[in-house]
């Protein structure tokens, strides 16, 4: 979200119409339909980017881990005795 639009929004409580911006895209306003406690500004990179790079790694773990283990299922040899 852009940081005009951030003020705009925040700035307003539930059913509020923000004032009309100029934008490069033209005239633009808000209304803020309802408002929901839980929800946060993105995060900038800086403070995710080791979570992102946790949640890329044990993706990747997870990915050759279920290759290993079917690779394991493969070569194994069972043998029924009833």
């Amino acid at each position: 979200m852009a940081a005009y639009m951030k003020t705009s929004v925040l700035s307003l409580q539930a059913g509020q119409i923000g004032t009309i911006q100029e934008t490069p895209a033209g005239y633009q306003f808000f209304k803020l339909l309802s408002d929901r406690g839980d929800v946060r500004l993105q995060d900038s990179y800086e403070t995710v980017k080791e979570q992102i790079r946790q949640r890329l790694y044990e993706d990747a773990l997870s990915s050759q881990f279920q290759k290993w283990v079917k690779e394991l299922r493969d070569q194994a040899y069972i043998k029924k005795i009833l």
